[in-house]
Order: structure tokens, then sequence, then C-alpha cells
């Protein structure tokens, strides 16, 4: 079964919504931007329909400070706010969508069930038109991320050709001790110069680079 969930939080939780709201206004100077709330998207593909209300409440919503939003509330609210959703590129690792799926797992799901995810915002609707594209733009990083039509039905990520590969780290191989600390503070890396050694000698032993994605996931679980 593949679904699409919202979940929003509890109004005495929205410190993230509350504080986006005054940094906006602050960095880009809004004069009219009053309203903001931030719903999380999971679009889950492949899980049995048994496991969907045990999901909902214990993986994908922490019942004292989330709520679930059922379709249609949502709907309603797309004609009472300005909205746009912004969700990761193909290929970019997702950590939210990486955890979810490891926790579906642990729930009895199959290992081919999958989750995207996104961010929706809903701003007020009556936001002038020119600072409701300032604040999509501010809160768009096209490097690893791209719009979603909320209003479209629920599909997996479209990959292209050059989406599927995958880049490998060829540079890896042949890094130094200063090589790797220059990266670790380009790509502000949680890992240690000595955990980028590490790894190094894992992959040489078993005679290929890392990928790019590989190497993230590796970070993650550092952090």
């Amino acid at each position: 079964m593949d679904k699409r969930i919202f979940v929003e939080k509890k109004a005495d939780f929205r410190v993230k919504s509350d504080s986006l709201v005054k940094e906006l206004q602050h960095n880009l100077q809004l004069k009219t931007l009053k309203d903001l709330r931030i719903v999380q998207v999971y679009d889950v593909f492949g899980l049995a329909e048994n496991l969907f209300a045990r999901a909902e409440k214990h993986i994908f919503s922490e019942q004292v400070t989330d709520t679930v939003l059922d379709e249609a509330a949502v709907q309603a609210d797309f004609e009472k706010y300005a909205f746009f959703a912004i969700e990761s590129l193909p290929g970019q690792f997702d950590q939210r969508a990486a955890s979810s799926q490891e926790a579906l797992l642990l729930l009895g799901s199959s290992n081919d069930v999958t989750v995207n995810t996104a961010q929706l915002y809903l701003v007020n609707k009556d936001i002038d038109a020119n600072e409701l594209e300032a604040v999509k733009n501010y809160l768009l990083n096209p490097v690893d991320s791209r719009f979603k039509d909320i209003t479209a039905g629920i599909a997996k990520q479209d990959f292209s050709e050059s989406d599927k590969t995958i880049p490998s780290l060829d540079f890896f191989e042949t890094y130094t001790a200063e090589d790797f600390a220059q990266y670790k503070a380009e790509q502000g890396l949680a890992m240690e110069v000595d955990d980028l050694l590490f790894i190094q000698d894992y992959f040489k032993s078993i005679g290929r680079v890392p990928t790019e994605t590989e190497l993230k996931v590796l970070d993650t679980y550092w952090s």
C-alpha cells in the first residue's frame, strides 16, 4: 500500500516555525509575512496496510508533540494558505527517510518499503507575491533540494540517468591527513581526520573507494 502522511507539531510545540518567521522577517525584511506552518510529509511505498496505523503513531509522529493530519484537512488548508513544498533531490541521502525505513523494518515491514520525505510550508495567503518568492528562494538549497508538487498524486521520485549514478570519491585513496582536514572543514563532517584515515584504509583493503552516499551515511552514524 502507498500512502502520504502529513505530520505537524501541535500549537504549543511549534518552536521551529515560530522562530523561522522571525528569522525570515529579520533577514529578508519582510512586511507581509505573518504566519508560517511547517508540515512534515512522508510518502510511504509498499507498506502493508495493517502496519500503517502503528507506523503513524510510533514512527512518523510523537504522540505528545505531533498531530497527524488527514489529507482532507491538508487539502482544505491549500484553499486558506499560500503554500509550497521542498524535497531532497533524487540520489541525495535523506536521513529522515533512512531512519524511517529502518524503524519500519523493526515494526515488521518488508525490505522493499521505501519512504520519501518533504517539508510543506503553509504561509498566510495575503503575503505579497514577491515576498513569497523571497521566502521560497531563502529556504531552498538547489544543491541538494528541489520544489515538490504537493498537489500531485503520490509517486516515487523520478531518477534521471545522472541521478542513478552515485558519485564515487576517487580522490579518497590518495588523500593525506592534511587533505582530509581540509575536506572535513569544507564538507562540515562530524567525523575526525583519524576516522577518515581509518575509512580510507578499510576501502583500500577491499579494493575500491567509497561513494558519496556511503560517506554521508558513515558520517551520520559517527555523529
